[in-house]
């Protein structure tokens, strides 16, 4: 039934989104960051093998790459620190995840190239490429360094398609 498959994924792509938002608010939890790790890898593979990819899951993929919680606490990290109000150790734990997050939302836009690149239902691969776009021009929300590397994968889609014609 197209309905349950739907269903089934919309639970898993969102179980994967919320592990990484639970492992983007608690940056000093290494078992947080590691599930988290671990469902967008686990992810990021099954789309590849997915008989069909739906533009829920689409969207659910593109909340991977809002990293701009965990940048924030980042910045404010780094100041406090820099004005001795917060340990070092501490400090570097809040920006090893936020690379662990950027990590992620990295994988993220992997996974939407695939579906670009591999998929044959058109509508699919408008969505990833929507998604794509709208993580580049900042209406999806995310960092300036993943918005930069979803323009890129936008300018090789572009490129792509002029090769083919």
């Amino acid at each position: 039934d197209v309905s349950r498959y739907e269903k089934a994924l919309h639970v898993y792509s969102s179980a994967v989104v919320f592990t990484s938002d639970q492992a983007n608010e608690k940056p000093n939890n290494p078992e947080k960051k590691r599930i988290a790790t671990l469902a967008t890898a686990s992810l990021t593979q099954q789309i590849a093998v997915l008989p069909q990819v739906t533009p829920t899951t689409l969207r659910l993929l593109a909340g991977l790459c809002d990293v701009s919680e965990i940048t924030k606490k980042a910045a404010d990290a780094s100041r406090r620190g820099n004005a001795q109000q917060q340990p070092v150790a501490v400090t570097a734990a809040i920006n090893a995840a936020k690379m662990a997050a950027e990590k992620r939302a990295v994988a993220a836009l992997i996974a939407l190239r695939d579906v670009i690149v591999q998929r044959s239902n058109e509508e699919t691969r408008l969505g990833a490429v929507k998604v794509s776009v709208g993580i580049a021009t900042g209406r999806i929300p995310s960092s300036p360094s993943i918005e930069d590397k979803a323009l890129k994968l936008c300018i090789n889609v572009v490129n792509m398609k002029s090769d083919n014609h």
